[in-house]
């Protein structure tokens, strides 16, 4: 699943396509997913959970996915 946060706290679930993660062709630092919208149980799950706090500085402890 890939979580969309936003100041601190989940506002989406996603599910990718067969491809996953993918490098964009207009900026190589950047990438981009093809998906959809988690099931509405994971959805329900997940959405408004507040995230764990970090300080400003710190490298985000949570990996969303794998080089």
């Amino acid at each position: 699943y890939i979580i969309a946060e936003y100041y601190g706290k989940c506002v989406g679930v996603f599910v990718t396509d067969k491809n996953g993660w993918q490098k964009s062709n207009a900026n190589s630092n950047r990438y981009f997913f093809n998906g959809k919208k988690a099931p509405k149980k994971i959805q329900e799950k997940y959405e408004n959970m507040e995230l764990p706090k970090r300080e400003p500085g710190v490298a985000n402890p949570i990996r969303y996915f794998e080089l």
